[in-house]
């Protein structure tokens, strides 16, 4: 019981780490591997007690070493005073490197995330919790559809006004997306407190 309680408090600080990026000057303050490796540990703990969260372990894998190349990157294309001095554009192969970098964690991250909640959602059916099991399944499909708007519109942004203020308010949708995934790894910690240590006294 200790590992389920250990392990899904892991999960639910790794994704804080993970998904809410803090910036400054271009670059991660908290690096999103770093949340990676919390959650990969994460899971082992709940795997001892539970087999079927291991199916996550290969997507973890992926994700530390993307996360890591994206945030050690950001420090090639960042803006400094020496290079508006000099003009110097950035290596648009660099720039090229980077935004493919960007793209593919996020595609990765999102594929990841759901099926995360689908875990969360089986363990929900499992232990019966059927008002929890629909909100968790509404959770995950906001996620995607506001994720899913955000890489449509990120390439037309660039291109035309009203497509960037679509985008801004997108951004709005996607944080309220990711507000309702933390709210739901944060109640999968509680109920690891509560449902399977009653479970198991029983």
């Amino acid at each position: 019981m200790r590992s389920f309680r250990l392990g899904f408090s892991l999960i639910f600080w790794g994704l804080f780490i993970a998904l809410l990026d803090f910036e400054i000057n271009l670059v991660s303050i908290l690096p999103g591997f770093i949340g990676f490796i919390f959650i990969l540990y994460g899971i082992q703990k709940v795997g001892k007690e539970d087999n079927k969260i291991k199916k996550l372990v290969p997507w973890v894998y992926g994700l530390i070493p993307l996360s890591a190349m994206e945030w050690f990157s950001s420090f090639f294309i960042r803006p400094n005073e020496k290079m508006e001095e000099a003009a110097l554009p950035i290596n648009p192969l660099l720039l090229g490197w980077f935004s493919l970098l960007e793209i593919a964690l996020l595609v990765v991250t999102i594929l990841f995330v759901v099926k995360l909640m689908n875990y969360y959602i089986d363990l929900l059916k499992e232990r019966k919790q059927f008002e929890w099991h629909e909100r968790f399944v509404s959770r995950k499909l906001f996620y995607v559809w506001t994720q899913v708007a955000l890489v449509v519109l990120l390439p037309l942004a660039a291109i035309h006004m009203v497509m960037a203020v679509l985008y801004i308010v997108v951004i709005l949708f996607v944080l309220i997306g990711v507000a309702r995934i933390l709210m739901s790894a944060y109640r999968i910690k509680q109920l690891s407190e509560v449902i399977w240590e009653n479970s198991d006294q029983n």
